[in-house]
């Protein structure tokens, strides 16, 4: 899982990459983040839920879907990605800090599996008679959460000689019924 904050820049490179590319195909270089000089910081929040989409299909489409499937379509029910990240000085021009963390919650609803009440069991014997709503709304939710924390230390030795410790720690955190 990758936070998209501990990145500071990144570099993809396909077939006919320049000499310093050791390997043919895909190559992904990516530099993270880490303290400075300066305090600087961000947070983000971005939200996608049911709530927020058209539901645009006609009811020849949803039979043809139906039919196939049973899906009632996107299955995605609500995805929040929220977060921020933080770095400075400890001691200018000598000890440097940096620390992020962020947390995505992806809840998707399983496909042909339907929340046990009267009123949802009965849009599961029939869904293709249900409306788009009521068929998104009786299907059983299963979330996914991903916490990421990650922290950095700089320390300037010498001269144009930096160690830097890091620690990064990924949680993939998913129940099922």
């Amino acid at each position: 899982f990758m936070d998209l904050d501990s990145i500071r820049e990144m570099a993809i490179t396909t077939g006919g990459a320049d000499a310093s590319v050791q390997s043919s195909g895909l190559t992904v270089n990516m530099v993270g983040k880490s303290g400075g000089d300066q305090f600087h910081g961000s947070v983000h929040e971005d939200i996608e839920d049911r709530r927020l989409e058209g539901s645009n299909l006609t009811p020849a489409m949803r039979q043809q879907t139906l039919a196939s499937t049973s899906s009632p379509g996107n299955l995605l029910q609500h995805l929040s990605d929220w977060g921020g990240e933080v770095g400075g000085p400890i001691k200018k021009g000598r000890v440097w800090f940096w620390g992020d963390y962020g947390q995505q919650i992806v809840t998707l609803g399983d496909d042909k599996v339907f929340n046990a009440s009267a009123s949802c069991q009965a849009i599961a014997a029939n869904p293709i008679a249900a409306s788009y709503s009521d068929l998104r709304a009786c299907t059983h939710s299963d979330p996914v959460i991903l916490k990421h924390i990650a922290y950095k230390i700089g320390v300037e030795l010498f001269h144009n000689n930096t160690f830097t410790f890091t620690n990064r720690y990924d949680v993939k955190e998913q129940t099922h019924f």
